[in-house]
């Protein structure tokens, strides 16, 4: 191989990682912005699920029924059946029983088994997995900021090798 067809070879192979990494920055960038956007929907959802301000009181909930509903479909040329549960729950606050269903997710649990949940001292009704608004937003803060926060340093590594790589490119 000659000095003219290795020169071909090293600006082939610089372009190729040049393409990975504008591809690299451009998907750790779409990834952390995914993911500001699923804290910001987080957020909003918590706020509107627990009542700001109030303290919520632990109580034992005790699972009392476990339905499964099984639906077929058809994905991509192939049938599967995916199975989804209804799981039933109860609950005593001040001698006042309280039942509520958690709705169409992919878990079962075993009726009888008992687990601490949270309710509203206003509204016992409202019952939550979390003492307050802000040890969910912790919660949420300490999982996805954190990891939004990797995507975006791997984006600016991306970023910055590129440039180095322009830049060293134009010296010679």
């Amino acid at each position: 191989m000659d000095n003219e067809e290795k020169g071909i070879v090293k600006k082939g192979i610089k372009s190729i990682i040049v393409i990975w990494l504008i591809g690299g920055f451009l998907f750790f960038q779409i990834a952390a912005l995914v993911l500001l956007s699923i804290i910001s929907v987080e957020r909003s959802e918590i706020q509107d699920r627990i009542e700001e301000g109030v303290d919520y009181l632990p109580v034992t909930i005790t699972w009392t029924d476990c339905r499964q509903e099984k639906t077929r479909k058809r994905s991509h040329g192939k049938l599967s059946t995916e199975t989804r549960y209804y799981n039933t729950y109860s609950y005593t606050v001040n001698g006042v029983e309280y039942y509520d269903t958690v709705e169409n997710v992919p878990y079962s649990v075993v009726v009888g088994e008992q687990e601490t949940r949270y309710y509203n001292p206003n509204d016992p009704n409202v019952i939550s997995g979390y003492r307050s608004v802000q040890e969910r937003v912790e919660k949420v803060n300490g999982e996805m900021v954190s990891l939004c926060t990797f995507f975006q340093t791997l984006a600016i590594v991306s970023l910055v090798i590129f440039v180095l790589i322009l830049v060293l490119g134009k010296k010679k």
